[in-house]
């Protein structure tokens, strides 16, 4: 199985990649909704770590398959997530 994340909006209940790019055909997911803006962040301040997310993952392709991601590798994944 290969993990493959697109940043995405919903339009009028449709799910679209923010770059337009498509999606592949007949795949499951898994839907994350993110909280609104804060009221204490402009828009633009809100939208800055999903611009570095997006960045940071247009910058490392993927695994070609999570069976071939170490157990050791994946802590250390989970670990410089949760410290970032």
């Amino acid at each position: 199985m290969t993990l493959q994340a697109y940043p995405v909006k919903i339009e009028g209940g449709q799910i679209r990649t923010v770059d337009g790019s498509p999606l592949p055909e007949r795949a499951y997911a898994v839907l994350v909704i993110l909280p609104e803006p804060s009221q204490s962040l402009s828009p633009e301040e809100w939208q800055k770590p999903f611009e570095a997310f997006l960045d940071a993952v247009r910058k490392h392709a993927p695994a070609a398959r999570l069976d071939e991601v170490s157990a050791e590798e994946l802590v250390r994944l989970v670990h410089a997530a949760r410290a970032s």
